[in-house]
């Protein structure tokens, strides 16, 4: 553990190092999921669940979030690690570069087309 605090493999970083606005004199946590565990749970304030497409979750917005810290040493490394668990939207925030989430509302139908060799 004393390595990957030292060498800075942690799910912890410092804010004065990010240039973002509000990171400044902050910590910030970086907790991830594997697409394999699924969507994490996402409740709202009464804790009814929310839908991804709702779009009431979005960067910027207030959440209270649960996330399991770990200790990581194996092949892929050595480090402190964070998995997202929960998320209870709490209020409305000012989103993070002025847009929130998409919806289906949002995006276009492209069908499929037998042409295209590369979809990236």
């Amino acid at each position: 553990m004393k390595a990957a605090i030292a060498g800075g493999k942690t799910c912890f970083t410092d804010g004065d190092s990010k240039d973002y606005n509000g990171y400044a004199d902050n910590f910030a946590l970086v907790a991830t999921r594997s697409q394999d565990a699924g969507r994490p749970v996402v409740v709202d304030r009464s804790k009814h669940p929310i839908a991804a497409s709702d779009g009431k979750i979005y960067s910027g917005c207030y959440v209270n979030g649960t996330v399991e810290i770990w200790a990581q040493d194996n092949s892929f490394g050595k480090g402190i690690r964070a998995t997202l668990v929960n998320v209870q939207f709490v209020k409305d925030g000012e989103s993070f570069g002025g847009v929130t989430s998409a919806t289906d509302a949002d995006l276009d139908d492209l069908g499929f087309d037998e042409d295209e060799d590369d979809l990236a």
